[in-house]
């Protein structure tokens, strides 16, 4: 409820009409990735397709390769 004070109207609807298998499937490995991380220390690269994805708090912290048309830029 307060993320949702913070978003725009786009950002709203699209949370409110659920997140799709894609963009759950790369929050589920930024966990995974989280995890298996040493204490103090960077998670592994999460490579992503998902250019547009919305950046919810559970994915701070974590390091997102995004795919530019050519190479992976680490987010």
């Amino acid at each position: 409820e307060q993320l949702m004070e913070l978003l725009n109207c786009r950002a709203r609807r699209r949370f409110s009409r659920g997140l799709k298998r894609k963009p759950l499937a790369l929050i589920k490995k930024l966990r995974k990735a989280k995890k298996e991380a040493p204490p103090m220390e960077k998670p592994e690269v999460v490579k992503t397709h998902l250019r547009d994805m919305i950046i919810v708090p559970e994915m701070v912290g974590s390091v997102v390769g995004v795919y530019n048309g050519k190479t992976f830029t680490q987010v």
